[in-house]
């Protein structure tokens, strides 16, 4: 794989406690409000109070970092997606790529159906 000479990636620690409760915070944080974090600052300069005060928790929540470094648990040692796959990085990246695709093609073909659904069916 070639090195890019304006792009650095390097390996991070990886904790799998952390991520779940990161995930988790992050989902949540963003069903709450609605929105995708993309999405908020446009909402906040169109006056979204609620996605104002959803900011704020989430910089309030950097600065006490530090006291949530307890719940990520221990690292598992500092890796990346090419280093899971031996020999060649684009293995690692066309596996993952075609993954995303998949999934990408399946979410529309899921078809969820709640009671009051099901009900304008037996119609």
């Amino acid at each position: 794989m070639r090195r890019s000479p304006v792009l650095r990636c390097s390996k991070t620690p990886l904790m799998l406690d952390g991520l779940v409760v990161g995930g988790l915070l992050f989902g949540v944080a963003m069903a709450i409000m609605g929105k995708c974090p993309g999405t908020g600052p446009i909402s906040i300069a169109e006056g979204r109070i609620d996605v104002f005060v959803g900011a704020i928790g989430g910089l309030v929540f950097t600065l006490y970092y530090e006291q949530f470094t307890v719940v990520m648990g221990e690292s598992l040692g500092k890796m990346n997606l090419a280093s899971l796959v031996e020999g060649d990085a684009t293995v690692a990246v066309l596996i993952f790529g075609i993954a995303l695709v998949i999934v990408s093609i399946l979410i529309p073909k899921l078809e969820l159906l709640d009671d009051a659904d099901l009900k304008q069916l037996e119609k």
